[in-house]
Order: structure tokens, then C-alpha cells, then sequence
């Protein structure tokens, strides 16, 4: 690691909270048994594909041999997020569904008891958390949705996910999932502060994280799941890690739009000559960005109809047989 990075690594016996048991995740894995193992094939299969931020052969590894090697914040976030598409499970939809509530104060208490102690994970599960829409649309909270966001993206300043990893003695898989959670954090500030008409906290001179590239994803394979007795899937292409890189592009044109046209003292000059003028690049910047999604990285004449997402097929098959405790 290079100046100015230092990293202050204390124990987590030391942290507010902490307990050696393992009660938070059995209390989710409670929750969702037996269909653990079906929500989080449904997450690979669905979500993950076109929101790239968990690092999952590391979590299926942990996930194949037992739900407790998996931290129960990361656990409870993927299935709250994969019970979206419980119906499209061909067993799942047979069945009631778990208790969403009971699932979202469990996994919610299980990331604010993580934040004591952060990792990597801390930060992914609580990105899915903020994805899964559990505000009613009419009435949101917004003090809170925004203030899940910013503590977020705080305890990730700590874990210098906003600042290039390019350079660390980690492993390589790590700097490229660094990469991926730093870039969902700047979507996440960015679109936040738009929805709810509030500052963004990322200043663009204190974000030195490198563009992404073919090699910050993880190869994808057809199946999540082998069948019993079968083969593993065969590596494709997801048109997914193009949605992600091209929202990211996005992403910086809104910064780039809420600088201007959207801080308090902006807002003040409502010139409209002005105002077109300091536009006028910006919708340059959009027609080029809707250029490259439809015509050379996504060209639409390949979408498929009553297609779920660009992942591809979901084909649900049979699950193998996992150890528990």
C-alpha cells in the first residue's frame, strides 16, 4: 500500500456488539428453511448477473459446505433480495413465502452489528439491502433510506474503497470486488441524492478509483448449481457487466449534472441562456452514452421477448445435497 492509506486493524473481540455464537445467522437461516439454497439460486440467476458485487465463488465455497460460514448480514441480504422472485421458482411458488419482515429486522440488525467490526461483506449486504424496495412507494422514509446510504458509504471510506487498490498486496479477486463495491457505492450516493433532493457526499476529487475493465468480473457459468452427477455449466458472457459498466457511465454524467444544475448555490441562477449553455455538454455526453447502449454494446434487436433480465434463461433444476450443522 502506498501513502496515504493506513489502515488501523483491531480485533473483533474489542467491537461493540460482538458475540462468538453464531445466533444471528441461525436466526436467519430459521427464517427462510428450507428454501435457503433456492433464494440464493435465485439471486445468482436474476440478480447478480446486472448488479456484480459479490464475489461468488468465494460465497458459494463458504455456502456449500455450511449457511454459517456465510456472515449473516451477507446471508439474510441475498435472500431478502432473491424472495422478489420467489414466484418464478417452480418449487417456491407452490409454497407460502418466509416472513419478509421478520427477514429484513433480522438481516437490517445483522449489518448495523457488522458496522462495529467492517469487512467487505459488511458493505455488499447492505448495497443488496438497499436495493430490495422495502420502502412503500407512496410513503418512503427518506430520512432513513438516505441515512442507511451515508452511513454506508462512511464505513466503506474507512475500508478505502475510495480510494485505486490497483497496487495492494491482496489477492486479485479482492482489488477487482473492490473495484465493483466501489463503483456500486458512487451509483448508490449519486442516485440517492437525486431521488430524495439531497447533496451527494462523493466529491470527485476525493474519488481516485479506476475505471473497470473485462478482468474486475467474475467469469459467469450457465448454472449456479451443478446437477447431481453433472457437469458444472459452461463460462458465457453476461450482457449484464455491460449494463453495469454503461450505469456507471451514466452515473457520472448525473454527477456531473447535479454539480451544476443541482447543488443549493447552483440552483440560485435560473438564467436560461445560462443554463443552456452549461447543459449543452451534458446532453452531448447523454446522446453519446444512449448511442453506445443501443447501438454497439446493447444493441436492442437482441432482446429477447419475456426475457427476466439479460442474464438469460432461468431453467430451475434439481439442487445438490448440502451439509448442515
Amino acid at each position: 500500500m502506498e501513502y496515504p492509506v493506513l489502515f488501523h486493524m483491531v480485533s473483533d473481540t474489542r467491537a461493540a456488539g460482538f458475540v462468538e455464537d453464531q445466533s444471528e445467522v441461525d436466526a436467519i437461516e430459521a427464517v427462510v428453511h428450507p428454501f435457503g439454497p433456492r433464494l440464493v439460486r435465485l439471486y445468482w440467476l436474476l440478480v447478480h448477473p446486472s448488479f456484480p458485487i459479490l464475489h461468488q465463488k468465494g460465497f458459494m465455497d463458504q455456502f456449500s459446505e455450511s449457511y454459517r460460514n456465510v456472515p449473516a448480514a451477507l446471508l439474510g441480504a441475498v435472500c431478502l433480495k432473491a424472495l422478489a422472485w420467489w414466484s418464478y421458482d417452480s418449487e417456491l411458488s407452490l409454497r407460502p413465502p418466509p416472513n419478509a419482515a421478520r427477514l429484513q429486522k433480522l438481516t437490517l440488525d445483522a449489518i448495523q452489528n457488522s458496522f462495529h467490526r467492517p469487512r467487505l461483506d459488511s458493505i455488499e449486504a447492505m448495497l443488496v439491502y438497499l436495493h430490495c424496495n422495502l420502502e412503500p412507494p407512496l410513503t418512503p422514509d427518506h430520512t432513513f433510506a438516505r441515512g442507511l446510504t451515508s452511513q454506508t458509504l462512511a464505513v466503506a471510506e474507512a475500508l478505502g474503497l475510495h480510494v485505486d487498490a490497483s497496487g495492494w498486496a491482496i489477492p486479485a479477486w479482492e482489488r477487482a470486488q473492490r473495484k465493483r463495491l466501489s463503483w456500486a457505492l458512487y451509483m448508490q450516493d449519486k442516485w440517492t441524492a437525486l431521488a430524495h433532493g439531497r447533496p451527494s457526499h462523493i466529491i470527485d476529487e476525493n474519488w481516485d478509483v479506476r475505471d473497470l475493465c473485462g478482468a474486475d468480473f467474475e467469469e459467469e457459468r450457465d448454472d449456479t448449481f451443478e446437477e447431481d452427477g453433472g457437469r458444472p455449466g459452461t463460462a458465457r458472457e453476461v450482457p449484464g457487466k455491460a449494463q453495469f459498466v454503461l450505469m456507471i457511465d451514466l452515473t457520472r454524467i448525473l454527477s456531473r449534472a447535479i454539480s451544476a444544475f443541482f447543488t443549493v448555490r447552483a440552483s440560485r441562477d435560473q438564467d436560461t441562456s445560462g443554463l443552456l449553455e452549461k447543459a449543452r455538454p451534458i446532453l452531448e455526453d447523454l446522446a453519446s452514452w444512449r448511442q453506445r447502449l443501443l447501438v454497439t454494446t446493447l444493441p436492442m434487436s437482441t432482446v429477447r421477448p419475456r426475457q427476466l433480465c439479460s442474464a438469460g434463461r432461468y431453467q430451475p433444476t434439481s439442487l445438490p445435497v448440502r451439509r448442515s450443522l
